[in-house]
């Protein structure tokens, strides 16, 4: 085991009784590394008995200014994506009917098949029209907001 490997494992174990053979018998062979992981044991065990610091200071209302500052992400995509999309799928729904592959599941599983892909194809489309309301409901906002007057 290279010196570097084993730091890297011995910063991951917290304890030493749980280091692998290997580390092990590569510290009782590495003096360098043998010192330095008593230096992180003798370094995580003060951490471990230090007093956690108490702040005078509280910054919860500083910081919740800062937040509402903030301008919100959005990503906007643009219409003709949803509109190509819905198109792609309404083309696909269309055009599965002059499929090969339909044409081999109605042979292997018979007429009972179009019911089930009918509903997955409902499903599809309806997924597709809540995700676009959802994401537009802003908009939908404000033409009810016009059309009231």
């Amino acid at each position: 085991m290279k010196c570097d490997d084993a730091m890297r494992r011995i910063i991951e174990h917290d304890d030493s009784a749980g280091y692998p053979v290997i580390l092990r018998l590569h510290l009782r062979r590495c003096a360098r590394c043998r010192a330095e992981a008593e230096r992180l044991r003798i370094a995580l065990a003060d951490l471990r008995n230090a007093p956690l610091p108490v702040s005078d200071i509280d910054v919860a209302d500083a910081v919740m200014v800062e937040i509402e500052r903030l301008e919100s992400y959005r990503r906007d995509v643009p219409m003709y994506n949803w509109v190509g999309g819905g198109l792609a799928i309404l083309g696909g729904i269309v055009l599965v009917s002059f499929s090969d592959s339909l044409a081999w599941l109605q042979s292997s599983f018979g007429g009972n098949f179009e019911v089930p892909l009918s509903i997955v194809l409902g499903i599809v489309i309806t997924l597709y029209a809540s995700a676009f309301i959802a994401t537009h409901l802003d908009m939908a906002g404000n033409w009810m907001a016009k059309r009231r007057g």
